[in-house]
């Protein structure tokens, strides 16, 4: 049987695709650098489910998946581009102004290891951080979601936690301090996600969550209290543009309009 898809959904990650293609090619500019990376994380929130972390096993096989899913990928690519990087180079695809060089036998086992180490990659398939930052986030969630399962049993309570647990790893992505990894953006990220995963939680229609109002309270003026920052911080370039320089000082903007999404 064939599942069907969700055509919202779809719409929603076509238009984040345009945006991106748009952004980078300098067509668009301004609050467009700044939401359309947590839109992603919003949507993949969405389908996040419960039984990812009700059990380790299951937190074991939801870390199969996105291993498969987001780590296989960006190796792949990154070692064909890395074994074609001085072909690319000698027909000047890559060059000197572009900081790349030609690869030596000392500079293709340092590639080896940077991409299998999730610590760099080749410049063309450069737009994967992306999958690094998602496996990041998204094991990072099943695993904080099933600590807090296991000491509160009340989900609406530990919905509550894992909130504060998110924003408070959101805050150490934005502060000045270089983590490796893209983990400065994964952690970012990860409050996009969660904030993903409790709208399909208290306010699918289908539910009809009313008793969960506190809940949902709770949610929509944290999230309102975050764009508030965002908009205060102003319109600066973000994490996900700048990456890893001056955080903290410069970046709030990006959590206001990516909570506006």
């Amino acid at each position: 049987m064939i599942k069907e898809r969700n055509s919202q959904l779809d719409i929603a990650k076509g238009l984040g695709m345009t945006i991106v293609v748009l952004f980078h090619a300098q067509i668009l500019s301004g609050v467009w650098t700044q939401f359309h990376m947590p839109l992603f994380a919003f949507l993949s929130g969405l389908l996040y489910r419960e039984k990812y972390n009700t059990e380790l096993n299951q937190v074991w096989n939801h870390t199969k998946k996105k291993i498969k899913g987001c780590y296989v990928p960006f190796l792949t690519y990154n070692f064909v581009f890395l074994l074609l990087h001085n072909l690319l180079y000698k027909i000047h695809i890559y060059g000197e102004l572009s900081n790349q060089k030609y690869y030596n036998g000392k500079d293709f086992v340092h590639q080896i290891i940077a991409i299998a180490t999730m610590g760099g990659g080749e410049s063309l398939p450069g737009p994967m951080w992306y999958l690094i930052a998602m496996l990041e986030f998204t094991i990072l969630y099943a695993c904080i979601r099933f600590g807090i399962s296991k000491y509160v049993i009340d989900e609406n309570k530990a919905n509550i936690y894992v909130m504060i647990v998110c924003v408070c790893l959101m805050l150490l992505g934005f502060s000045t301090i270089d983590l490796p990894r893209m983990l400065n953006r994964a952690l970012v990220l990860l409050f996009w996600y969660h904030l993903g995963y409790m709208t399909h939680t208290y306010l699918e229609p289908q539910k009809g969550n009313i008793e969960n109002k506190k809940e949902t309270v709770i949610t929509a003026a944290l999230s309102i209290g975050i764009l508030i920052i965002g908009i205060r911080g102003g319109r600066l370039a973000t994490i996900f543009v700048d990456y890893p320089s001056s955080r903290m000082c410069r970046n709030y903007s990006n959590v206001g309009y990516g909570t506006a999404c």
